[in-house]
């Protein structure tokens, strides 16, 4: 599956709303540009700045980490000769899109709140009347 500038800009969107669509558009752009036609990077390509961009697209639940540990032969020279001195572990890891859940998030409109739909706490009108009963049996005045 590809995800799309527009889908990530959607998702973005519906996960921040804060977000400006102009900002969230160009976002998308910023994180795909990493990506491209795969789903996944190496972390080892991005530079402080962009990694720390990468946690926030991480917070809203729109990519995930993934880490592979491996050996690599330790290379030394000795004597103008270069020969496998040891083994070296290695930890690689990769940044990876969430495609199932962009696709969702984008597609599906957000919740709205009970505020939102107009009711709320204070919508109900038993709790009102809860109220008012209450506050006769404490003799604080007429509801």
């Amino acid at each position: 599956m590809v995800i799309s500038v527009k889908q990530l800009a959607g998702a973005i969107r519906k996960k921040r709303p804060q977000i400006e669509e102009q900002n969230a558009g160009e976002l998308a752009i910023f994180y795909m540009n990493f990506f491209g036609f795969y789903g996944r990077i190496l972390d080892n390509v991005l530079v402080p700045e962009e990694r720390d961009a990468f946690y926030q697209l991480e917070d809203m639940g729109l990519v995930t980490t993934k880490s592979e540990k491996t050996d690599r032969p330790y290379v030394k020279c000795v004597n103008g000769r270069y020969g496998i001195s040891g083994w070296k572990n290695w930890t690689i890891i990769y940044w990876i899109l969430k495609e199932g859940e962009i696709t969702r998030i984008e597609k599906n409109k957000p919740e709205e709140s009970e505020i939102e739909k107009g009711g709320g706490v204070y919508s109900d009108e038993s709790v009102w009347k809860q109220a008012r009963e209450a506050r006769k049996s404490f003799g604080a005045g007429k509801g």
